[in-house]
């Protein structure tokens, strides 16, 4: 259901009630479907800690400083959660039901209907279909070998498809998406060692955005870094100047003044200086509303879900596509906010993908310990 949601919510404003509560009526169905079998619940639940404590972290701040923005991001939160309930645990078996298969199938081009009719902002309604149609791609896949000629072209095509979409409806982001989709994929897909150290790659992919932080909030400031952004211009005809030199150094300060706790569960930039705009960065957004406690247990969800995808090993074509999206989702949100909140719609196919994979991987390596555990059979007489 909320594969189908996901696009219908488009047609609402992301400012609004009713995108946001179809999908969370989705969410709490799922919800629901998990709880109807208790067979490993327990496991489950304590597997998504992180999500619980977030959605706690947000209930907290609701207590302290109570407002219907801050109940709409702890019922995203919810919704997230849900989400991850449902697909760890049915994931694995899900992804082979034919109804399902043809669903998402359908669902896949659902995705692109808003920014072919450019419903949206382009970078929601891009970032939407460049995560459904990955969606349909990881089902596709299926067990193909990480090495396999056929996987890699499918990968490929759709990152040359991607950069191409992105140049035509004019959103660059998705141009760097789709290049560094393939180039993840080759690395996660080739290199065994990224398996074994999964913490090392994810810390990088850390420092780029604090790098990346970094840039925009000083752009203005250092000749150095405006050298680059005349480099750009030169050479692409257009600026890295977006209003994030703006956003982000009053955000960073007003996260400062509270730095533990943040301003509340419901504060948005506008409540701090004059403009409609997000915080255009989700860790700073997170960081804005419930402080480092809150940022840090973001962070520790996303963890969470790398160390399961990327860290156990698992040298499927599928998974190494699962934990290619997941690294380009941690990136993605430091340009946009979609995690948990404004554009959670964006979010869904991304969100469904790792689970997924979080599921798979898990069922095989319960598969693995089971035979190894299991006493070999004597030969008969």
């Amino acid at each position: 259901m909320p594969l189908y949601v996901a696009p219908a919510s488009a047609l609402f404003s992301d400012a609004g009630t009713v995108g946001g509560a179809l999908i969370s009526i989705a969410a709490a169905i799922c919800g629901i479907a998990f709880f109807m079998n208790r067979r490993s619940t327990g496991d489950i639940v304590a597997l998504g800690a992180p999500f619980l404590l977030l959605a706690l972290c947000y209930v907290v701040s609701l207590a302290y400083k109570p407002s219907f923005a801050g109940f709409r991001h702890l019922v995203a939160v919810m919704s997230v959660l849900f989400l991850f309930w449902y697909y760890v645990k049915n994931g694995w078996a899900i992804r082979k039901n034919p109804v399902f298969l043809l669903g998402a199938f359908l669902a896949s081009f659902l995705y692109l209907a808003p920014s072919l009719l450019k419903i949206n902002q382009k970078n929601f309604d891009g970032g939407m279909a460049f995560y459904g149609i990955a969606m349909l791609l990881f089902l596709i896949l299926g067990n193909k070998a990480s090495t396999s000629k056929s996987a890699t072209l499918f990968v490929l095509t759709f990152g040359i498809a991607s950069s191409i979409y992105g140049y035509l409806i004019n959103f660059r982001m998705l141009i760097v998406f789709g290049i560094l989709t393939f180039a993840l994929y080759i690395l996660f897909s080739r290199a065994r060692s990224v398996s074994r150290h999964p913490r090392i790659v994810l810390a990088a992919i850390g420092l780029s955005i604090v790098g990346f932080i970094f840039f925009y909030t000083n752009i203005e400031n250092s000749p150095h870094l405006s050298s680059i952004n005349e480099f750009l211009i030169e050479t692409t005809n257009r600026s890295a100047l977006s209003g994030r030199q703006i956003l982000w150094p009053s955000i960073i300060a007003s996260i400062l003044e509270n730095p533990l706790f943040g301003l509340g569960a419901g504060t948005l930039p506008s409540d701090i200086m004059t403009t409609d705009l997000s915080s255009h960065n989700y860790y700073l957004q997170v960081a804005l509303q419930t402080g480092i406690i809150g940022l840090a247990i973001a962070i520790w969800c996303v963890s969470r879900a790398w160390r399961v995808v990327v860290g156990m090993g698992d040298q499927s074509a599928a998974n190494a596509l699962a934990s290619s999206l997941l690294a380009v989702f941690i990136v993605h949100n430091a340009t946009e906010v979609i995690m948990f909140q404004n554009a959670l719609r964006v979010a869904i196919p991304a969100w469904i993908v790792v689970f997924i994979a979080m599921s798979t991987t898990m069922a095989a390596r319960d598969l693995r310990l089971s035979a190894r555990s299991s006493p070999p059979q004597n030969p008969r007489a």
